[in-house]
């Protein structure tokens, strides 16, 4: 049987589901470290990009734990800066956006965007752990909205 850590009657295991914010903040955590490992091949230069965003997706992560309407504003900030090299470069290969002007539209196929993201699984995990922190961030921000607060007391 597992058991329970308990910390002056509070059980750790009690903590980590009662609170979603901690859950995102360690998987987070955990895909900041694994962007060198999945890169391992490449040189440091090759996987900023993915390191980057998988630091936005932290960074947001830990805004969600200040519980502040500020604090989750800059949370959805941060998801959208990670998510938005993603969705652009999807759109793009999909039509939805109007290609650069010295590029032929034969080039780009979603055949080929989809070859390459399946050569990258990390770009998915970044986009699908951005997308979540985003959402819980903008739950977060309307429930905290819809309570009354006085500005000034």
């Amino acid at each position: 049987m597992m058991e329970q850590i308990n910390t002056h009657g509070v059980s750790f295991r009690k903590i980590l589901v009662a609170s979603p914010k901690i859950v995102l903040l360690l998987l987070a955590l955990l895909n900041l470290f694994a962007v060198p490992a999945r890169y391992e091949s490449l040189c440091s230069y090759n996987w900023s990009g993915a390191y980057y965003d998988a630091f936005w997706v932290l960074v947001a992560a830990a805004c969600l734990l200040l519980n502040k309407r500020w604090s989750y504003v800059a949370a959805i900030v941060a998801c959208c800066s990670a998510l938005y090299d993603f969705c652009r470069t999807a759109l793009l290969f999909f039509g939805f956006l109007s290609l650069p002007a010295n590029t032929d539209a034969l080039e780009l196929p979603p055949e080929i965007w989809w070859r390459v993201m399946q050569n990258h699984p990390g770009d998915f995990a970044h986009a699908g752990l951005a997308t979540f922190v985003l959402v819980v961030a903008a739950c977060y921000l309307l429930a905290n909205l819809k309570t009354k607060v006085r500005v000034f007391k």
